[in-house]
């Protein structure tokens, strides 16, 4: 259970697509992301990409949300890596508090300690990978679009 963020675009080639199944490995550069409800980045994926369209099927990519992408990463590092607090109302952390009550009944570890632990740079790369991609399509005329699914 998690937030996968797909890029997609115009004349996107069947291998390119194919290239996104990752296995859950975020690969920005490749246009996917994604993270885990429980222990992941899904609550940091909601922060830096809150501008889109989680409702919809999908999202243009405008300079505009290129910028917002960009900078939501630039705070994450400027805050020392801090993942966002409980203040940061999402869709995601309704989730997660739905049903932690839920697993905690099953014995099930929710890695709840995990969620104020810091953004590894690393996912921090892959989300500026991603908004490269996403930039580069923009300029070439090819349309891109953020699709999220959670």
């Amino acid at each position: 259970m998690g937030v996968d963020i797909y890029a997609k675009w115009d004349g996107q080639t069947e291998v390119e697509a194919n290239a996104q199944i990752t296995g859950w490995h975020s690969a920005g550069a490749l246009g996917y992301l994604r993270g885990s409800y429980f222990g992941g980045y899904s609550d940091v994926l909601y922060e830096v990409f809150h501008s889109c369209d989680w409702e919809a099927s999908s999202t243009p990519v405008t300079l505009l949300n290129i910028t917002e992408i960009r900078g939501a990463v630039m705070g994450i590092r400027a805050r020392g890596g801090t993942r966002p607090g409980h203040e940061f109302d999402s869709p995601i952390t309704k989730i997660v508090e739905a049903v932690s009550p839920l697993l905690d009944k099953l014995n099930v570890e929710t890695n709840e300690g995990m969620r104020y632990a810091r953004v590894e740079e690393a996912f921090l790369r892959e989300m500026e990978a991603f908004a490269d991609l996403c930039e580069s399509k923009l300029i070439a005329g090819l349309a891109p679009q953020i699709l999220i699914s959670w």
